[in-house]
């Protein structure tokens, strides 16, 4: 009977833990899904809202180099600190970041208010790195790549609607947009400050490493025996170790490669990017488009890519693999790209909204194989390299 009693006992401890750490995953999706939507909302509204401040295509391109230069500086670094301080605090000022830069962006009257609040948002808007971390504090190895599946959901899904939203939204005022985006962060903030749970993997593991840092220096051995909690394969996976033990570096075989796939990403995010923050203003030049019509082609765009993606990527890339995939895309990327450059004339021409459409749609299947290719075989590249260790 006592026997039953603790059994029972356990397994409703157990559920409650789990229940627990279900709704602190989705709070954690949340806040990704706030910085993303939040960043989506905005694109068909920003080339617009720089002709308002009387900013050329060259202010236009430090508004975006703004958001991204803080996003290069802030991620690393966010990464560190969540190892150090814990994942809720992390993410609560996340949270706060967006809520912040989005009201000053929504209040702001000229340009250099406007980049000030695009710099807070890139600051403060590195949850992705810190929702992976939890990820792998959290669930058990062989379930991760469903939950990192269902991340980049939340991420694509964001992308999908985040640009029609926003399109609408601006009909009231241009501002809306980043004011509906501020409350949503807001809503975000104060169910994370109540509901998030830090994971206790998260302070054993830094015990560890303190341990670990203390024993290095002493010449003794590193690490706890009776600490079964540290996980060295999940430093790895996350690249992030919060200190020096552990750390395992490139081999020389495998440098060439990984400078190889940083090269292939920057030229992607390059030739993307290039797409995505100069069309809408090309559009408005072109054919007197406004923030309406933007939003809908690249929310049809993202649709578009999301179809693929899940789809025709798949079977092509097991039948073909992923040298033929990542190929493939980056021709029909360049072929999209290409053909942008012969829009004009008439509307109802071909060179008008027959030939927006056909290079969009080109240009974002060929991002539909592109992007999955790369992260496949950064992946595969990581496999190999811990079958060849063991």
């Amino acid at each position: 009977m006592e026997d039953s009693v603790a059994t029972s006992s356990k397994v409703s401890t157990t559920e409650t833990k789990n229940n627990a750490q279900r709704g602190s995953l989705l709070i954690a999706y949340l806040s990704v899904f706030i910085d993303m939507l939040g960043l989506s909302l905005i694109i068909p509204i920003i080339p617009f809202l720089a002709i308002r401040f009387g900013a050329n295509a060259a202010s236009l391109g430090y508004i975006y180099a703004s958001y991204n230069g803080a996003q290069m500086i802030s991620v690393p670094v966010t990464g560190w600190l969540s190892d150090s301080y814990g994942r809720k605090p992390l993410i609560m000022a996340s949270l706060f970041g967006s809520f912040a830069g989005f009201l000053v962006q929504g209040m702001a009257t000229d340009i250099v208010t406007f980049c000030m609040g695009r710099v807070i948002t890139g600051i403060f808007g590195g949850s992705v790195p810190i929702v992976n971390a939890y990820i792998v504090d959290t669930v058990p190895q062989k379930l991760r790549p469903k939950y990192f599946a269902q991340l980049g959901a939340v991420i694509i899904v964001a992308f999908m609607f985040g640009p029609g939203i926003g399109a609408g939204l601006a009909q009231f005022t241009l501002q809306t947009p980043m004011l509906v985006a501020c409350g949503i962060a807001g809503m975000g903030f104060v169910v994370a400050a109540l509901k998030f749970k830090e994971p206790e993997k998260v302070k054993k593991t830094n015990k560890r490493m303190i341990a670990d840092s203390k024993n290095k220096k002493g010449g003794g051995k590193l690490g706890n025996d009776d600490d079964d909690n540290y996980d060295a394969d999940d430093a790895q996976e996350l690249g992030q170790h919060g200190g020096d033990a552990g750390v395992e570096k490139a081999k020389p075989e495998y440098q060439a490669p990984i400078l190889c796939m940083f090269f292939i990403s920057f030229c992607f995010a390059l030739a993307f990017s290039g797409y995505l923050y100069f069309s809408g203003l090309l559009l408005f030049d072109l054919f007197g488009w406004e923030s309406l019509e933007f939003g809908f082609v690249a929310m049809g765009a993202s649709i578009w890519m999301v179809i693929h993606q899940t789809s025709t990527f798949v079977a092509f890339q097991k039948k073909f693999g992923k040298h033929a995939s990542l190929m493939l895309g980056a021709c029909f990327m360049g072929l999209g790209l290409f053909a942008m450059s012969a829009w004009g004339g008439d509307v109802r021409s071909f060179t008008g909204v027959p030939l927006v459409v056909l290079s969009v749609g080109t240009l974002a299947f060929g991002v539909a194989f592109v992007q999955p290719s790369i992260t496949c075989k950064r992946r595969r590249r990581r496999r190999k390299k811990k079958k060849k260790k063991n």
